[in-house]
């Protein structure tokens, strides 16, 4: 899926999470470590970029002028 999609589908639970807690304890409780998993993997995802150790600019941020 798309990041916009998953984004959009965290949003959606945490919004039921926050604002109907019991609802979402008693209709989903099945699908709550499922869903806690999903989105656990969701975050520690990291796309693969083979550039990442190349750059055109040197950044002097430890500047002590």
């Amino acid at each position: 899926m798309p990041d916009s999609w998953r984004h959009l589908a965290l949003e959606v639970m945490v919004t039921l999470a926050e604002t109907a807690p019991a609802m979402l304890r008693r209709v989903g409780a099945k699908y709550i470590p499922l869903l806690v998993l999903q989105v656990l993997k969701m975050m520690t995802e990291i796309e693969d970029d083979s550039d990442w150790s190349v750059s055109d600019e040197i950044v002097d941020d430890d500047d002590d002028r």
